[in-house]
């Protein structure tokens, strides 16, 4: 039985991507960074590592967002 690693694909001209790019705040782009492939492990069916960073990711970004 040959493993593979899973294998995330980024796509440079997608909006998200674009706007990742002119944040100056660090924080922000490692919350957003995580997040991105934690959603791309949920997707694929794969369980968190850390359900609870996750949650505070998200939370960091939604006080930001508002």
């Amino acid at each position: 039985d040959t493993e593979y690693a899973p294998v995330l694909e980024i796509n440079p001209s997608h909006p998200i991507v674009k706007k990742l790019a002119a944040i100056e705040d660090k924080g922000m782009i490692e919350d957003i960074s995580f997040v991105l492939l934690e959603q791309a492990r949920l997707a694929e069916g794969a369980p968190l590592a850390d359900t609870a960073g996750f949650i505070k990711r998200l939370n960091r970004l939604t006080e930001k967002a508002l």
